[in-house]
C-alpha cells in the first residue's frame, strides 16, 4: 500500500487502503489501525499524534483514527462552488469525447444532484459535444440514457475519424496522380520541343541551326578548301569528301 501523502485527496487514499483490507483479507481492528498508523507517513503521523495527545494513536479504534483524519484532511465541500464549477465547465477543441465524458463525471461528484444525476450529466454531456456528434445525438428522443449517448458519440467519433483519415488518403492519391500527369505532360512537351528542334536544318553556309540560310552572315564568305563563295570550309562538300577518302586510304 503506498504512504499517504497530506498534499493527496484523503478520501481517494482510504478508497484504496479498503481495497487492500479486502485483497489481504485483513478484518481485525488492531491489525487495520498497525497498517494505517505505518502506511500515512511522517508527517500526517505527527499531526495526528499531536491530534490524539496526550493518548497515543494506537490507542484509538480505527474508525476514530479514520475520523479524525478525515475530519483533518478533507476540505469541506462548498456545494454551490462545485455546482458552478460543473455548469461554467466547457469541452476543449482536441478533448475526446471520453475524456469529456470522464471529466464531466467527476465535476459532478460533490454537486449533490441526488436522483437527477445521470439526467444533469447526460444534459451536460450532449449540448458541448462537437457538432456533427450532437446533430447525430439529437435524433434521439427524451428516453435516451447516459450510457447510450456515451456510445452513440463514440460510435460517431470513430467513424468520423475513419472518414477524414479516408478523405486525407484519397487527396494525397490524387495529388501523386496530378502531379504524375504534370510531369508526363512536361515530358510530352520537352520532347516535342527536342523534335521540333531536331527537324531544324542546318544553314548551308555555316552548318549551325540557330538560324535561318537566308539569315546567315557567312553566306557570302569564301571558302579556304574550294575556293568557292557561300559556305565555309566546315561543311563544304569537297572538303568532307576529301576527308573520307583519306579515312579510307
Amino acid at each position: 500500500m503506498p504512504e499517504f501523502s497530506i498534499t493527496e485527496n484523503w478520501e481517494l487514499w482510504h478508497e484504496r487502503l479498503e481495497l487492500h483490507f479486502l485483497e489481504i483479507k485483513c478484518s481485525d481492528d488492531t491489525d487495520r489501525v498497525s497498517t494505517l498508523l505505518k502506511t500515512i507517513g511522517s508527517e500526517a503521523y505527527a499531526i495526528l499524534r499531536g491530534i490524539c495527545s496526550p493518548a497515543l494513536p494506537c490507542t484509538k479504534s480505527y474508525k476514530e483514527l479514520c475520523e479524525i483524519l478525515q475530519q483533518q484532511f478533507t476540505p469541506p465541500v462548498i456545494v454551490f462552488n462545485e455546482i458552478k464549477r460543473f455548469y461554467a465547465a466547457k469541452r476543449a477543441e482536441s478533448e475526446s469525447v471520453s475524456a469529456w465524458f470522464a471529466r464531466v463525471k467527476k465535476l459532478a461528484v460533490n454537486c449533490k444532484f441526488g436522483a437527477a444525476l445521470d439526467t444533469i450529466i447526460l444534459h451536460k454531456f450532449v449540448v458541448e459535444l462537437p457538432g456533427k456528434i450532437f446533430e447525430k445525438i439529437c435524433e434521439e428522443d427524451e428516453k435516451l440514457t447516459l450510457s447510450k449517448a456515451l456510445q452513440k458519440a463514440l460510435i460517431r467519433e470513430t467513424k468520423l475519424a475513419q472518414s477524414s483519415n479516408d478523405i486525407e488518403v484519397n487527396y494525397i492519391k490524387q495529388r501523386g496522380k496530378f502531379n504524375n500527369k504534370n510531369y508526363k505532360s512536361n515530358a510530352v512537351r520537352s520532347n516535342n520541343n527536342n523534335s521540333k528542334a531536331s527537324k531544324v536544318s542546318k544553314c548551308t553556309h555555316c552548318g549551325w541551326k540557330n538560324h535561318q540560310s537566308n539569315t546567315c552572315k557567312f553566306k557570302n564568305s569564301t571558302c579556304h578548301f574550294c575556293g568557292s563563295v557561300g559556305h565555309l570550309a566546315n561543311i563544304c562538300n569537297r572538303k568532307l569528301k576529301s576527308d573520307k577518302n583519306h579515312w579510307y586510304e
